[in-house]
């Protein structure tokens, strides 16, 4: 009689572990120590594996988002390219109605793979609660694809053109400027021409051609390292997931929409590019349309909660994994019987 009275109470308190760790998108460093851990049958899988994510438990959040738009620096710190949000309070994120805030936006390289193809960038969406000093992470897998890129985001967002040339007429970077047509004195596009410096002396900065052909002669940065361009033409099509979408609008393209937007790395300190402003309301739409989410774990305890794929360019998607490089964070994935 006492044995049945132990196992009763053993499975009531698995239960109610499983229904706390499940309801509540927070960190659990706990659960992964070594020395206490649940997971006594785990598969770690480190920054040289590939991890299918339909494999994955899969969970389900109610989501209710409320952003708008935000102002700031892109960042590359060699593993990520980032974008840290400055108004905290307008940009919210209800979960299972419980209140966070949206701070980060990461673009990283991938080690997913969806239905056995490999994913080429992931996007993570790093929430936080005044309540709780753990991150959520929403991770958005990005099947590349040669979409149509919104056009929201002005670069170099500072001040008018026209009020700009009258501070810079003598300077030498605005001569650069005109002489290879990037800009003229009739044009309204917003440019900080400080903060394009060096990079403008190319001749061949920017000829208005998206195309694969002309990507070499477009952007010094890819001339300046000739495996970015040779990667960006090998990886072509390496990243599409085949995959078929009711609505190809419905992509996150209008948050960059150029890859002059996106600093390369210099050694040995982070990169700062351009301020962009980001327009939030197709990740809002994402995010409100999105239940399903398949659930990871980083190896320092960080919850991943992983989505479906969705359509994202393939020429900034390519760009972006060859100006970073692997993060080294190993995953873990619990074995079926640690989530009963």
């Amino acid at each position: 009689m006492i044995k049945i009275i132990i196992i009763f109470i053993l499975l009531i308190i698995i239960f109610l572990l499983y229904n706390y760790e499940c309801e509540n998108m927070n960190n659990y460093n706990s659960f992964l120590d070594s020395k206490t851990s649940l997971f006594i049958h785990r598969r770690i899988y480190d920054k040289y594996e590939l991890l299918e994510i339909t494999k994955l438990p899969i969970c389900y959040k109610n989501i209710n988002a409320n952003l708008s738009s935000n102002s700031n620096n892109i960042i590359n710190d060699e593993k990520s390219i980032s974008y840290t949000l400055t108004d905290l309070l307008v940009n919210t994120v209800e979960i299972n109605s419980l209140n966070y805030n949206l701070i980060k936006l990461e673009w990283k390289r991938s080690r997913f793979l969806y239905n056995n193809k490999p994913v080429g960038i992931q996007l993570h969406i790093i929430l936080n609660s005044f309540k709780d000093i753990n991150n959520v992470y929403i991770v958005i897998p990005l099947d590349l694809k040669n979409t149509t890129i919104e056009s929201f985001v002005n670069l170099f967002y500072y001040k008018n053109l026209n009020e700009e040339i009258n501070g810079y007429k003598n300077n030498k970077n605005y001569i650069n400027l005109k002489k290879t047509n990037i800009i003229n004195e009739n044009d309204t596009q917003y440019v900080n021409i400080a903060d394009v410096d060096t990079r403008i002396i190319n001749e061949n900065y920017f000829n208005g051609n998206n195309t694969y052909a002309n990507i070499k002669n477009s952007f010094p940065d890819i001339n300046n390292n000739g495996d970015i361009y040779k990667n960006i033409e090998k990886d072509h099509n390496k990243y599409d997931l085949n995959l078929e979408y009711n609505d190809l609008d419905n992509n996150l393209d209008n948050l960059l929409t150029n890859v002059n937007q996106i600093p390369t790395y210099q050694c040995c300190k982070v990169s700062i590019g351009p301020i962009i402003n980001f327009n939030l309301c197709n990740l809002e739409k994402l995010l409100n349309n999105t239940t399903k989410f398949y659930k990871l774990f980083e190896e320092s305890g960080t919850i991943l909660y992983i989505t479906d794929p969705i359509p994202y360019n393939e020429k900034i998607g390519l760009y972006i994994r060859n100006v970073i490089i692997d993060d080294d964070i190993n995953y873990i994935v619990p074995s079926s019987s640690d989530y009963l």
